[in-house]
C-alpha cells in the first residue's frame, strides 16, 4: 500500500510542477504617474434648450344643444278632450246599463293621459357661446454645449489621446500596470 501511496503523491507532484505559473499567484504591480498634457480641445455638442413659457390664449366657439320644457295653452282643452274620449270608452266597456264606474274610471284615465301629453312639450334650441382656452408655449434655443474634452498627453516620448469629463490642467495622473489608463 505504501508504494501505491507513494506513487500517487509522486503523479500529483508532477502534475503540479508542469502546471505554468498561473497569473493569479502573480501580482502585478500598479504605478501612478504624472505626464504633461500638450494639447485640449472641447468636444461640443447642438442641443436643444427649452426657453421659459409664456401663455398664449384664443377665444373659439362652442355650440351646445339646450332644451327646456315648455307650457302648452291648450293643455286644459286637451284633458277635457281626454277626459271625454276616456269616459265614452269606459261606458262602451260597461255595456251601458248604468254602470257608471268604468265611465267614471275612462274619463279619469283619459283626462290624466291628456294632460301628461300635453305637458311634455319641451323646446329645443342651439346656443353658441365664446369660450376661453389656454395652452403654455415653450421657445426652443439652440446651444453648442460642452460635453467633454480630447486630451493630448506625452508619456515615455510619446503622444497619446484620450476623452475627459473636465478640462485637465498641466498634468494629467496615469494609472500603470499592464497597460497605462488615463485617471480621472
Amino acid at each position: 500500500m505504501n508504494a501505491k501511496h507513494n506513487l500517487i503523491t509522486l503523479g500529483m507532484a508532477s502534475a503540479l510542477l508542469a502546471l505554468p505559473a498561473a497569473p493569479a499567484f502573480a501580482w502585478s504591480s500598479v504605478e501612478y504617474v504624472k505626464a504633461r498634457v500638450v494639447n485640449v480641445e472641447p468636444i461640443m455638442q447642438t442641443v436643444q434648450v427649452r426657453g421659459p413659457g409664456r401663455r398664449v390664449c384664443w377665444t373659439q366657439e362652442q355650440t351646445r344643444q339646450i332644451r327646456r320644457p315648455v307650457s302648452n295653452p291648450d293643455s286644459i282643452g286637451n284633458t277635457v278632450i281626454g277626459a271625454v274620449l276616456g269616459g265614452i270608452a269606459g261606458y262602451q266597456f260597461g255595456h251601458g246599463h248604468g254602470r257608471n264606474a268604468p265611465a267614471v274610471a275612462g274619463a279619469l284615465l283619459g283626462g290624466a293621459i291628456a294632460n301628461n301629453m300635453s305637458n311634455g312639450y319641451s323646446q329645443s334650441y342651439t346656443e353658441t357661446i365664446p369660450v376661453e382656452r389656454c395652452k403654455i408655449k415653450h421657445r426652443y434655443r439652440t446651444v453648442e454645449q460642452i460635453v467633454g474634452y480630447r486630451v493630448s498627453y506625452l508619456y515615455q516620448g510619446e503622444v497619446f489621446t484620450t476623452r475627459m469629463n473636465h478640462r485637465p490642467k498641466r498634468f494629467i495622473r496615469l494609472r500603470v500596470s499592464e497597460r497605462v489608463t488615463p485617471v480621472n
